[in-house]
């Protein structure tokens, strides 16, 4: 009994601290220097986020709408791509089974069924 109480409390632990680090960044201007997204190697940004590229500015929006945090693309690092090296902003990383839908406000990305990223141009 005691060992499952302490393996729940380990990973109540991580996840907690996972978010908190995810809600810490909440409307901050950051520097990015990996591809923003989901994998092992990316920033990683919420689930369900909508992130806007206008003016030289990336935000990117929580699921809700609510700010979580801003680049300004001209500090952000560069990143190597198949198609040239391009600034960590613009680059995302996603599932490799996403289904990516060019709509005309974007980009949205689908995984197993559900919206994990919106991108817009204004």
């Amino acid at each position: 009994m005691m060992k499952r109480i302490v393996i729940l409390t380990v990973l109540l632990g991580i996840i907690l601290a996972g978010s908190l680090a995810l809600s810490g960044l909440r409307g901050r201007t950051v520097k990015v220097a990996k591809p923003l997204g989901f994998g092992r190697n990316a920033f990683k940004i919420p689930n369900g986020s909508t992130v806007v590229h206008s003016n030289g500015t990336t935000e990117i929006y929580d699921s809700s709408g609510r700010l979580w945090l801003r680049v300004d693309d001209r500090n952000a690092g560069n990143v190597t791509t198949p198609f040239g090296v391009k600034k960590a902003a613009n680059v995302f990383q996603v599932p490799s089974d996403s289904f990516v839908e060019q709509t005309p406000n974007g980009t949205v990305v689908y995984y197993r069924g559900k919206v994990i990223l919106r991108v817009q141009t204004r």
